[in-house]
């Protein structure tokens, strides 16, 4: 039922939204004084103590991968991850259109074949709805 009933944020969800909404997407984007070229190199090279700069330049499964040969030793807080969407959104005017456009709640889940398997993740819907509404907010500040 994705893109009826809600939209999965997933690389592979049925939806452009949902697909460019998820980590591995190639969003690339500025926060502060760095660039990245995903939200997901963005995690890794957070989480990893923001020493490994080349995470930055990394998207898709490609980050994930890379991301993961080092130790983690923070996680960010929901806060700081809404301060990162907001940038991704903001450095991506298309999507930052289709966002505020959109009305379906926002969740997320693995597909594999048919078969839904949920996952650890299920808070960054949660935080996408989140975003969404402080970006429609704005919007209607402004009409």
């Amino acid at each position: 039922m994705d893109g009826i009933t809600h939209i999965n944020v997933y690389s592979k969800g049925a939806t452009e939204l949902g697909r460019l909404l998820s980590n591995f997407a190639h969003t690339p984007f500025t926060g502060g004084n760095h660039h990245f070229e995903s939200a997901e190199g963005w995690w890794h090279w957070y989480c990893t103590g923001r020493k490994y700069d080349h995470l930055k330049a990394l998207y898709g499964y490609r980050a994930k991968q890379e991301g993961r040969k080092y130790e983690h030793i923070t996680t960010p807080t929901c806060e700081t991850l809404v301060v990162v969407y907001h940038c991704k959104i903001e450095c991506n005017p298309h999507l930052k259109s289709l966002l505020i456009q959109s009305s379906l709640p926002f969740t997320h889940y693995y597909v594999y074949g048919n078969k839904k398997v949920e996952t650890d993740w299920e808070w960054t819907g949660s935080l996408w709805n989140k975003v969404r509404t402080n970006f429609q907010t704005i919007e209607e500040m402004i009409k």
